[in-house]
Parts: C-alpha cells; sequence; structure tokens
C-alpha cells in the first residue's frame, strides 16, 4: 500500500477529474513575488474565458448537429404530436446543456422566460422590495 498519498496508477495530466489533482506549489500569495501573482491570476482570467469559449462552441456545434437531424427525422413523423412532445424534450435537454457549457446568453434568456411566465401570472416580484 503506498502511504505517501501519490497513487501510480493516476496520469495527471489526462484525469477527468483535473481539479481534483490541480494543486499549485505555492498556495500562499504572501510569498510569491507581486509580479508572479499577477501573472498567475491573468493566466486564470484567461483560462476561465477559453473554457467559456470552449463551452460556447461545444453548444452550438451539438445545437447544429440536433437541429440538422431535426430536419430529417421530423419529416418521417405521420401524427403532429410526436414531433411537439419531442421538440420540447430538445428545448429541455439544450437548456441544461447550456447551462452546464456555461453558455450566458441561453441563461439569460431562460431567466427572461420564467420572469415572463411569473408575471404572466402574477407572481412577479419586484427584486428592490423585500416580503
Amino acid at each position: 500500500m503506498n502511504t505517501n498519498g501519490d497513487n501510480p496508477k493516476v496520469d495527471k495530466g489526462t484525469s477527468i477529474f483535473p481539479e481534483v489533482f490541480d494543486v499549485p506549489e505555492q498556495t500562499n500569495p504572501d510569498r510569491m513575488p507581486s509580479s508572479q501573482a499577477a501573472e498567475i491570476a491573468r493566466l486564470s482570467e484567461e483560462v476561465e474565458q477559453l473554457k467559456d469559449k470552449i463551452g460556447e462552441i461545444l453548444f452550438i456545434s451539438v445545437f447544429v448537429v440536433v437541429l440538422v437531424i431535426d430536419i430529417f427525422v421530423f419529416q418521417s413523423f405521420e401524427i403532429w404530436p410526436a414531433p411537439v412532445v419531442l421538440g420540447l424534450l430538445q428545448v429541455a435537454f439544450l437548456f441544461v446543456f447550456a447551462r452546464i457549457c456555461r453558455v450566458n446568453d441561453v441563461m439569460r434568456l431562460i431567466e427572461l422566460f420564467f420572469d415572463a411566465i411569473d408575471k404572466y401570472k402574477g407572481n412577479g416580484r419586484s427584486k428592490s422590495s423585500s416580503t
């Protein structure tokens, strides 16, 4: 049994859980030079922006594939409820997938949609009022 905590079977570079193994060597910002801390902050911001872009590209790719498949599959349905139900399920899937991919524009659209439903039902509350 390995007692030092290192698992030789886990490749840290190709892990499916990179956050677990991504431990910086110097975690105390007081020990780092200010230029190094600024560089780390800049690079971490750049990584977050790249993650957002990759998520958006992934979401758009999946959306286009779903749309193309729908064009061909919906033509073969002989009754109208089947495409409606399938379309609603796909919209729900795409909303969840947009949240996973961190697509902020779709998340704002979802919030506006649910706010409109609340206002239509008469349940809309202003954000400044507290009850």
